[in-house]
């Protein structure tokens, strides 16, 4: 992959972080310096809704680590740092020196042609989200799917605090219904020549019905009907099966450090 292609997937990821930060209303943020730092409604600290990312590769990693400390410690919160494989190298040997333990060790995978119409079972069909009450119905679906990848309801709730804000134009999400019953969604946000697939879930009652796959068939399609050259994602472990066989390839890794509240990373 050429690297300005790899400089614009790892900006869409910075830029959903920061999406992620406006749904919630009682959000932190600190963008600056070459760091993003986000202090969310809740101190859950696995995840978007507290974390650091380094968004300047200038920016020195025991200097990094030193800002997210000085950002987080006072709010007696643990946090995230997400680390970007080609982009973090260095931040990664520094926390692996200092023994932060990576909690999640994710794919981030590409596609750069588009994926074709859906093929729907009987009884379900697509609905993209055109209301605050359709945006409603995708926190729900995704406060009962991720919790099976540790996410409790209420911090997918909290996180999800706005959901009039996935009306955003920069974005798009679709709804999967099984017999009139939403089950499943994704999302796709929008940034400089790509596009980004988020909040991909399924309920569990309806996995393996097909609507996971074909929620990010939809919202892929959407994006390179929008002129995305490429759309990227982070894959769950559940995931990672049904995108390759789609056709993403992985072309990084994103790991998750977490620091736990009242643990600190200084030297």
């Amino acid at each position: 992959m050429d690297a300005a292609l790899a400089a614009l997937l790892d900006e869409n990821l910075i830029a959903a972080a920061r999406e992620f930060a406006r749904w919630q209303p009682d959000a932190v943020c600190l963008d600056a310096g070459g760091m993003l730092a986000i202090a969310g409604t809740t101190p859950f600290p696995v995840g978007y809704a507290n974390c650091a990312l380094r968004t300047d590769r200038a920016l020195a990693p025991a200097a990094f680590l030193e800002r997210a400390a000085e950002f987080f410690e006072p709010r007696g919160r643990g946090y995230t740092i997400f680390v970007r494989g080609a982009f973090d190298a260095d931040l990664e040997a520094e926390l692996e020196r200092r023994e932060v333990d990576a909690l999640v060790d994710t794919p981030c995978m590409v596609i750069d042609t588009p994926l074709g119409p859906p093929a729907l079972a009987a009884g379900c069909e697509l609905r993209e989200v055109a209301c605050e009450a359709d945006a409603i119905v995708a926190r729900e679906v995704n406060a009962e799917a991720y919790q099976s990848l540790g996410l409790p309801a209420a911090e997918t709730r909290a996180l999800y605090g706005v959901p009039g804000k996935l009306l955003a134009a920069h974005s798009l999400t679709v709804l999967g219904y099984r017999d009139g019953v939403p089950v499943s969604t994704a999302m796709v946000i929008f940034s400089a020549l790509v596009a980004g697939v988020y909040w991909v879930g399924t309920t569990s009652g309806a996995r393996r019905s097909g609507l996971a796959e074909a929620c990010t068939r939809y919202v892929t399609d959407a994006a390179f009907a929008r002129g995305a050259r490429a759309v990227t994602l982070q894959a769950s472990p559940m995931g990672a099966p049904i995108y390759t066989r789609l056709g993403y390839r992985t072309f990084d890794r994103l790991r998750w450090y977490v620091v736990p509240a009242q643990t600190s990373v200084r030297p």
